[in-house]
């Protein structure tokens, strides 16, 4: 695999992942506005102790976030795209270059409580294990 450097290819990478959030945004536009499934209301701040934030999106059974472990100079920024079933999210992430690191992997989190979630398996170094909402999301206000 090539690496991608330099400033335009930089460039490009960062235009290529705005359009996919451009993307998924409008996708989203377009369903229905349900915030919940089976009464499960994740949109909001998450905070991972101290090992980051999370700002997540729920749309019906699907789950957008993204998360980092400082908003200025952060070490890792990831987005992460799921589907909830049940009382589970299984989601594929990626680390995106804001951050210095450069992981990719799964991750199944639990919904233990409407608050908390807990991590029951990963893959590609997800360092976090827990997540509890700070604050709920705007449109659930």
């Amino acid at each position: 695999m090539r690496a991608i450097t330099g400033p335009c290819s930089r460039r490009f990478l960062l235009i290529s992942l705005a359009a996919v959030f451009v993307i998924a945004l409008l996708v989203s536009f377009a369903r229905p506005a349900s915030t919940q499934v089976n009464g499960i209301r994740l949109t909001g701040t998450w905070t991972a102790g101290n090992l980051g934030v999370f700002f997540i999106r729920q749309i019906g059974d699907e789950v957008w976030w993204l998360g980092e472990d400082d908003p200025l100079q952060p070490t890792w920024c990831n987005v992460g795209y799921g589907k909830v079933v049940d009382r589970t999210i299984t989601a594929d992430w990626i680390d995106i270059p804001k951050g210095s690191s450069r992981s990719k992997g799964t991750v199944v989190l639990k919904i233990t409580y409407p608050n908390r979630l807990e991590v029951e398996s990963q893959t590609g170094g997800f360092a976090v294990k827990e997540m509890t909402k700070a604050k709920q999301g705007v449109e659930e206000e």
